[in-house]
């Protein structure tokens, strides 16, 4: 891991929380004013929700140092990077971060030291990126236990639509059209299968407003897969059921546990 003397961490939540955890217990100072919180920092990481990520950005790069280097945790890319590419297309301090970790409680409360640890990290640093920041960036990650990846923040987008984005929606529905007087009787599939309807919903809105286009695409998919379970079910028709049930199977088994 490279020698970084100071870290600067904007949100102090789940993400940000787990990073201060990973490094020395959450966080050793903390300020509420921004020049004095990132002045001496060689790196800031932006953990806010994500509407807010490229205004803090273009906040805190001016009272940063002139080498420092600013990444930000959001589960959307393309709006972050564009607005800030727009922003200011001289700037190369900042590389998009999105690690593929956390879960359905938020917080500094539940923050983990160990949340990283053999999770994936999207990096996705653009044409103006220098190779040493990328390079360094990568560094830190790993040294929270994460393996890196980069992509394009359209690519990261239309990838998280679906295995992310997708899913929580798909939960939340699950969740919410289960007849209450259901509830009683629900056991581990029910709990395992709505788990992530429980995540912040106005967290959760501003993610689906930032990645709206992907989204409707991945739903697009969904809705192909869906309707084909219903044709087999009221059609009585097992055969297709089974193949759908097969694939199903087959995709999730290829994940691991």
């Amino acid at each position: 891991m490279p020698d970084w003397n100071q870290i600067a961490i904007c949100g102090v939540g789940l993400i940000g929380g787990s990073i201060g955890m990973a490094q020395l217990g959450a966080i050793d100072c903390g300020t509420t004013d921004p020049e004095t919180g990132v002045a001496m920092a060689e790196l800031i990481v932006v953990a806010t929700p994500v509407e807010l990520i490229v205004d803090r950005v273009r906040e805190l790069r001016r009272f940063a140092r002139a080498d420092a280097l600013i990444t930000d945790a959001g589960s959307t890319k393309r709006a972050i990077v564009d607005g800030l590419d727009a922003a200011d297309s001289d700037d190369r301090r900042f590389v998009g971060s999105h690690p593929l970790a956390g879960g359905h409680r938020s917080g500094v409360e539940a923050s983990d030291g160990d949340l990283f640890v053999g999770r994936r990290t999207i990096l996705t640093p653009t044409e103006r990126t220098p190779p040493a920041a990328l390079d360094r960036l990568c560094q830190f990650w790993q040294s929270l236990g994460s393996i890196t990846c980069e992509m394009s923040a359209a690519e990261h987008d239309a990838v998280v639509a679906g295995v992310s984005h997708v899913p929580h929606l798909i939960a939340a529905v699950l969740a919410g059209t289960t007849p209450a007087d259901c509830l009683t009787w629900a056991a581990s599939g029910w709990a395992d299968s709505t788990r992530i309807a429980a995540g912040d919903p106005d967290l959760w809105r501003e993610i689906v407003r930032q990645n709206a286009d992907e989204i409707d695409r991945a739903l697009d998919r969904f809705g192909d897969g869906f309707e084909t379970l219903r044709r087999s079910i009221r059609e009585r028709d097992w055969n297709r059921l089974t193949e759908l049930l097969i694939e199903g199977k087959r995709r999730r088994d290829a994940l691991g546990s």
